[in-house]
């Protein structure tokens, strides 16, 4: 008989290993019921092969007590980590589930102790910032972020006003613009105690950052003198009593913040600083949970969680992370000096980067103070309002209280570049833009009435404003106006008018007016053009090109655009302007200019005789 076949050899198993499924798939088993939230179906999954293998494994050790951990089976999961750390010392970053489930389970603890005591609610866990029932907003003068009276009022983009120490920095807004100084004076009016107690802790912090811990102290202990019970003094008390190592003092008004607010993140985190300076590592473990359990989210307090669990459940990994309670120290002080840094750039922030509210004309509307007016002045409101509908009325009927800007001569149809910086023409100027009109008129000073007798309305076309208030009016004179009386509003003179037109001529006076016309035209071109170059760049460059002459000279109620722009170029005294302004006959106006134009003409030609003879003698 032939020998019978020998079987294959079984594939290669781990040792222990039930043969019926390979190691490697079991684990994967157990890793996706991990995945999928079946914590206890792959706590069973790796405890079961841990028991098969003749020598214990720390990877599935470690898998074991994560998901014991997940599970909410704590005590297990403590077994199985100190298993693992019997074979290789543990890491930090290994710990992060069980990390996390004792936070929950410290959370939920704490959770059930605040709920059952007598009066106590529940709240969310905060982001850090202190909110006691002693420090409960003002009503509407309450910060709607740190939920304190308002101190150093800033008025946000959108509306909202809050501390200027609870502005938060964006892209579009690097640093806060300047306190809201009609809100922060109410303030101080309303609240004079609770504004010095602001004053006193803000001063404290400053020296803070100024790193005159000592100083700052002072100001603090003299804050606290007028509300003891402040919990964000007590914080603030509590880190300048860390940077002095004066530990025992900051864990007692650690611990007293934790006490009156047991939700409080920062509170806990002041606490397990104090503790760790004073060497007590299973308390700094207690309070670093709390804060896990209050913020799950914050990476840093895991991470330091996890160091000192180390340290306090595995000494054996002790060899692992030397000078614990420094790190710990050290990591906690930097997190608060970038927090410092971080108020200390938005309080000292000025208005760069920032466009300036009077150059930019983007005004918004102060929620704030538009509540408060609603709700405390409504009455003062209405009247206000039935005034300023009043006053827009007026102010749009432009022959009755016409604003008047006393200054220079204007001419219709000839540009008026003005610069306005007197607060009282500032006001006149928004006025003008405020009614929809963009008019004003322009008369000249006089020694006993006041103003001229005869004016031009000035239409505006552009207005462009500098930070210090000040503006440059782009404006075109478009007619002209008899002053019949004049009085002041507001600082700016006002005046009742009646408009001016020419007077229209027919038949054979027409067409001697056409002839004039004509000619006048003819000789006002040649005069400028006998101008010197720098001369003619001057006068272009303020008034503008000289109009060509129009088909029809009485087309225009106040007569050719050309005939007032070479009444304003020429070098007339204001008082023969003046006449010329308040003519009625274009025929008039059109013979005056024809003589300015000889007897300039004439002096012209005599001075450069005069040179030439000079030239000739030398």
């Amino acid at each position: 008989m032939s020998p019978e076949p020998v079987p294959p050899p079984p594939p290669p198993q781990r040792p222990g290993c039930d043969r019926g499924e390979p190691f490697a798939q079991r684990l994967e088993k157990g890793d996706e019921a991990f995945r999928e939230g079946e914590y206890e179906t792959a706590a069973e999954i790796f405890r079961s092969m841990l028991a098969g293998l003749a020598q214990p494994d720390r990877g599935l050790c470690l898998r074991l007590g994560d998901a014991l951990a997940r599970a909410g089976r704590l005590p297990e999961a403590l077994g199985a980590f100190r298993g693992a750390a019997r074979l290789g010392a543990l890491r930090p970053e290994e710990l992060g589930e069980l990390a996390g489930g004792l936070a929950r389970a410290v959370g939920l603890r704490e959770w059930r102790l605040s709920a059952g005591k007598p009066g106590c609610t529940p709240e969310a866990p905060s982001d850090g910032h202190p909110v006691s029932a002693s420090a409960a907003p003002r009503d509407l003068l309450g910060c709607p972020r740190c939920r304190r009276l308002l101190h150093k009022p800033v008025t946000l983009p959108c509306g909202l006003t809050v501390c200027k120490r609870c502005v938060e920095p964006g892209p579009t807004w690097p640093q806060p613009r300047r306190v809201n100084v009609v809100l922060s004076g109410l303030l101080e009016k309303c609240f004079p105690a609770e504004c010095r107690l602001r004053r006193l802790a803000g001063q404290a912090r400053s020296l803070q950052r100024q790193q005159q811990p000592e100083t700052a102290l002072l100001r603090c202990d003299q804050a606290l003198d007028l509300a003891p019970d402040d919990n964000s003094l007590l914080l603030l008390r509590a880190e300048l009593y860390l940077t002095v190592k004066n530990y025992e003092q900051a864990l007692q008004d650690a611990s007293a913040v934790c006490q009156n607010e047991p939700l409080l993140t920062k509170g806990h985190h002041l606490k397990a600083q104090a503790l760790s300076g004073l060497g007590r590592s299973k308390e700094v473990l207690k309070e670093f949970l709390y804060c896990l359990a209050l913020n799950p989210e914050c990476n840093s307090v895991k991470k330091e969680a996890q160091k000192v669990m180390c340290e306090v459940l595995f000494p054996a990994s002790e060899n692992v992370h030397q000078n614990l309670t420094s790190s710990i120290q050290s990591k906690l002080q930097a997190q608060c000096q970038s927090h410092g840094n971080t108020q200390s750039t938005l309080e000292g922030g000025g208005d760069a980067g920032s466009s300036e509210l009077l150059a930019s004309r983007n005004f918004n509307i102060t929620v704030l103070a538009e509540e408060l007016i609603f709700r405390y002045l409504s009455d003062e409101l209405s009247d206000r309002k039935r005034i300023y509908d009043e006053e827009m009325t007026e102010l749009s009927n432009l022959t009755r209280d016409v604003p008047i800007f006393v200054c220079a001569m204007a001419f219709p149809t000839v540009p008026c570049p003005l610069h306005v910086f007197e607060p009282r023409y500032r006001l006149m100027i928004r006025r003008c833009m405020e009614t929809g009109t963009k008019r004003f008129g322009m008369c000249l000073s006089a020694e006993h009435a006041g103003i001229s007798e005869y004016g031009c309305m000035l239409e505006i076309k552009d207005v462009r404003t500098f930070p210090d208030g000040s503006s440059v009016v782009d404006a075109v004179g478009i007619s002209r106006f008899r002053v019949l009386s004049h009085r002041h509003r507001d600082g700016y003179n006002t005046a009742d008018i009646e408009y001016i037109e020419d007077e229209k001529v027919e038949g054979p006076g027409y067409e001697e007016l056409t002839t004039l016309h004509d000619s006048v035209y003819q000789q006002s071109v040649s005069w400028f053009a006998s101008l010197q170059d720098h001369m003619k760049e001057q006068i272009l460059s303020h008034f503008g090109l000289m109009p060509d002459r129009e088909p029809e000279p009485q087309s225009n109620p106040s007569g050719p655009a050309w005939s007032w722009w070479i009444l304003a170029v020429l070098p007339l005294e204001r008082k023969a302007q003046l006449a010329i302004l308040g003519m009625t006959s274009l025929k008039e106006r059109l013979l005056a200019i024809r003589r300015i134009l000889v007897i300039i003409t004439r002096k012209m030609n005599s001075r450069q005789e005069l040179a030439n003879t000079r030239e000739r003698n030398n």
